[in-house]
């Protein structure tokens, strides 16, 4: 008798970016927050085998290690750290944008969250571990001329770069350069409940899988 079954021999790491700079609206944070609160709740509520680790960052006016990948705390108990989470509307000015109506300032980048990913977080004690990396942002945060290599370093590591844009001004060029594939785009917005994220969900999960073909 042939079988196949789904064995959980594979784990995946997924580290969450959140944008916090003053490039983004109020609105536009309240829907990452809400974007956040989503795939938590799907990911540590589906990973009963404890196959998928996740952590969050946050980048922007403030970078914080909300959690590592080592962390097992308790949904409810990461939810509330995450609804703390705070955001300043209005230090980004009009006039003090560039002509993409990306603000510049001396927040932290999202190369320095990058950067302490590949250094503090994502080292991986399991060699089959995959690595996905998801920026949630609407785009209009200030680009390092060095970005684009880190996230092409990124890449030939294996790793896989996604991304949630946020609300209805988006920077799509800017996320489309981040990404592995233009399909690796998702949306969130307002109020809205991010349920497109369901298929990002379903990836990470499944991409932990390897089917096994057994001969009884």
């Amino acid at each position: 008798m042939f079988i196949s079954e789904c064995h959980w021999n594979t784990t995946t790491d997924v580290a969450l970016l959140l944008d916090t700079s003053s490039g983004l609206t109020q609105t536009d944070f309240e829907a990452g927050v809400s974007a956040v609160t989503y795939l938590t709740n799907i990911i540590l509520a589906g990973n009963d085998d404890e196959n998928v680790r996740l952590s969050l960052v946050t980048f922007g006016q403030s970078m914080k290690v909300v959690r590592n990948l080592s962390e097992t705390t308790v949904i409810d108990t990461l939810l509330s750290k995450v609804q703390a989470l705070t955001f300043q509307e209005g230090s980004c000015k009009r006039h003090d944008q560039s002509e993409n109506g990306v603000c510049g300032s001396d927040e932290n980048t999202l190369e320095d969250a990058l950067t302490l990913l590949n250094d503090s977080i994502l080292v991986p004690s399991n060699t089959d571990s995959r690595e996905v990396i998801l920026i949630i942002s609407n785009g209009r945060f200030t680009v390092d001329d060095t970005l684009p290599s880190l996230i092409e370093k990124f890449k030939n590591q294996g790793r896989f770069v996604f991304a949630v844009a946020l609300g209805d001004d988006v920077a799509m060029e800017t996320l489309q350069q981040l990404v592995n594939d233009p399909a690796y785009i998702f949306t969130a917005r307002f109020q809205e409940e991010p349920t497109s994220l369901d298929v990002l969900s379903a990836e990470i999960f499944y991409s932990t899988c390897s089917l096994s073909n057994d001969f009884v």
